[in-house]
């Protein structure tokens, strides 16, 4: 009777804890893992996706069934379609275009989403309340009489008692943030709970069932089964898909060598100028727009990439250290464990995806150790 809200959590524990070993284990290959466009990342869209249109289905459903209000339902699955899109930054990073204007001066990540527009407060705040709102507060008032009645008759539903475990402990990881790129599992997590809470909710013979769950049919269980099955394989088939064909990319490669040799030797001039400088200190992780937004290094700014002559064919991207794919360039430092660093600049590289490890220019990326 419960399987299929017992087995929902399960997968999402299963995720946290998959994520979790693979971070103590291998490191490289769970950082490789949670970067944008990899199979991770996917499988958390498709998971939205699924989210999206199994919640806007059941608000038709319950619409025509119950003779209700279905715009609760229908706004969560226009939010899960919506966050799902923001995570790919609305295709622009597959297709490889260079955003707008607006989005490359005000988005950090430069790129076409506007979650990363906000700050990170109103982000982080946002993300929060969407988790423990739906997840835990919604239940936990759909087991006082009167709170139900009242939810029933504004048309607002919220997800089984029982599923508010998965969701409680995706907000723990979110807030406490236990390891690196902790976010990413919790994203999946999430987007996994609310695809097997839409088809839970799906299944109650009567919107008033949020409160226990007892009233669910046995069959929902394969239903969640095969939806995890298919999102996990649309996954990763979409990271293979979407990986551009290498072609004759030549002409950028070259052209990414240069710029890349030609920010290396400023760089170069700004850390030994500066070798106490903490913005360049171990850990450092940046966009190469960004660090120059925020370090306000007013030297280096007067060097940039866009006055050196050899480089003019850089002109239209060196405003916003864009490569010629039209994604940033990046600068890493990484310290070993006797405290020596590694630094150096680089791009994603024709197949668009970060293959660098913690310390190591690796894959088709393009890149200058300084």
């Amino acid at each position: 009777m419960k399987a299929s809200l017992i087995f929902t959590n399960a997968i999402a524990f299963g995720v946290l804890i998959y994520a979790a070993l693979l971070n103590w284990i291998s490191p490289d290959d769970y950082h490789r893992m949670v970067q944008e466009d990899e199979w991770f990342e996917w499988t958390t869209f498709w998971a939205f996706i699924a989210a999206g249109v199994i919640f806007l289905s059941v608000s038709l459903q319950w619409r025509r069934k119950a003779d209700e209000p279905g715009w609760f339902l229908f706004l969560v699955g226009l939010f899960c379609f919506t966050v799902a899109m923001e995570e790919i930054s609305w295709g622009q990073r597959v297709l490889g275009f260079a955003p707008p204007g607006y989005f490359l001066e005000n988005n950090f990540q430069q790129e076409l989403n506007f979650h990363n527009v906000l700050s990170v407060t109103v982000r982080t705040v946002a993300l929060r309340l969407a988790i423990i709102g739906y997840g835990v507060f919604l239940p936990m008032a759909a087991f006082i009489p009167r709170l139900r009645l009242l939810m029933h008759r504004l048309g607002i539903r919220g997800t089984p008692g029982w599923m508010i475990p998965s969701f409680a402990v995706t907000y723990t990881i979110v807030e406490a943030y236990p390891w690196k790129f902790s976010g990413e599992v919790a994203e999946l997590m999430f987007a996994v709970s609310m695809a097997g809470s839409g088809i839970i909710v799906g299944t109650m013979s009567s919107p008033g069932d949020e409160g226990t769950g007892l009233r669910l049919p046995a069959w929902p269980v394969w239903v969640i089964a095969l939806t995890a099955a298919a999102v996990l394989f649309l996954g990763i088939a979409s990271s293979r898909w979407t990986r551009p064909a290498q072609g004759d990319d030549t002409t950028a490669v070259e052209t990414a060598q240069i710029e890349i040799a030609a920010i290396g030797q400023d760089l170069q001039t700004m850390i030994k100028l500066n070798t106490g400088d903490p913005l360049i200190d171990c850990g450092l992780h940046k966009r190469l727009r960004t660090l120059f937004t925020q370090s306000h290094a007013e030297a280096l700014r007067k060097r940039t990439i866009a006055n050196r002559p050899e480089i003019r064919v850089m002109d239209a991207r060196a405003k916003y250290f864009l490569d010629p794919w039209n994604l940033p360039y990046w600068i890493k430092v990484y310290c070993d464990g006797n405290n020596r660093r590694k630094v150096f600049v680089y791009s994603f590289g024709p197949n668009r995806r970060r293959d660098s490890t913690k310390g190591k220019i690796d894959g088709d990326d393009i890149g200058r150790y300084l």
